[in-house]
């Protein structure tokens, strides 16, 4: 299903940015994210996250962001974010 899980890049921000905005404008988050601050909000993301994209076919269908954080009893993960475009929910791709 899947083809792959790959680290995002600096080029990949505005795509994520998109579905980001697109996603949270929905019920029933109903955000008021403009194109620009959208894109500001994945860009701090990214200067202190783990953004990892997943790939369908050549096109993106979503992405997780996490942080990687360390506890008294060692290194812990919290995921901040996960968003499936719109043309791919309901197939899977965030349960996987």
């Amino acid at each position: 299903m899947i083809n792959i899980i790959r680290k995002a890049e600096k080029k990949d921000l505005k795509i994520i940015a998109k579905i980001f905005r697109e996603e949270f404008a929905k019920h029933p988050y109903n955000e008021k994210w403009n194109d620009e601050n959208a894109l500001k909000r994945i860009e701090h993301y990214f200067k202190g996250s783990e953004i990892f994209l997943i790939e369908f076919k050549n096109q993106i269908a979503g992405f997780v962001i996490f942080d990687i954080f360390f506890w008294y009893d060692g290194a812990r993960c919290m995921i901040e974010e996960i968003v499936i475009s719109n043309k791919f929910q309901g197939k899977g791709f965030g349960r996987k």
